[in-house]
């Protein structure tokens, strides 16, 4: 299990990598992933991208419900098209990260009871709401 996050985020980013080397089709941009710094980045792959990123593998118990409801995840947060979401839509996301994470909801406890990878102590909470609380203010909203 120690590199599941690793496969997770190759198998997010690289598409997009290669899309944006390669020029892609003319005139069509890939959108830009979230970027974050490492300890956040990895506590992001390891506790949200497998239900909030299409393309990510789900481990054998997120086919069993209600976390086999992932794609219910994607419409409301997608990491794989944080490039197309405008700033007001970033701002929110990022508020609401902070708050769900910081309030226990998120990641949910279904999941990381045997998705061990994906369970945040204390201090992983606090650093990941803090990070997405401070990236929120960041973004200038009209």
């Amino acid at each position: 299990m120690t590199g599941y996050p690793r496969r997770v985020g190759a198998r997010v980013f690289l598409p997009l990598l290669f899309v944006a080397a390669c020029g892609g089709p003319a005139g069509v941009r890939a959108p830009a992933p979230l970027v974050a710094e490492p300890p956040v980045e990895r506590l992001l792959v390891a506790s949200c991208y497998p239900c909030h990123a299409s393309g990510a593998s789900v481990p054998w118990l997120g086919r069993i419900a209600p976390s086999s409801w992932p794609s219910s995840a994607r419409t409301v947060l997608d990491f794989a098209q944080w490039g197309t979401y405008d700033a007001a839509r970033r701002a929110a996301a990022l508020n609401a990260i902070a708050a769900s994470v910081d309030g226990g909801s998120m990641p949910p406890i279904d999941f990381t009871l045997l998705h061990h990878a994906a369970k945040l102590t204390a201090a992983e909470r606090h650093q990941l709401a803090s990070w997405a609380a401070a990236e929120a203010a960041s973004i200038p909203t009209p």
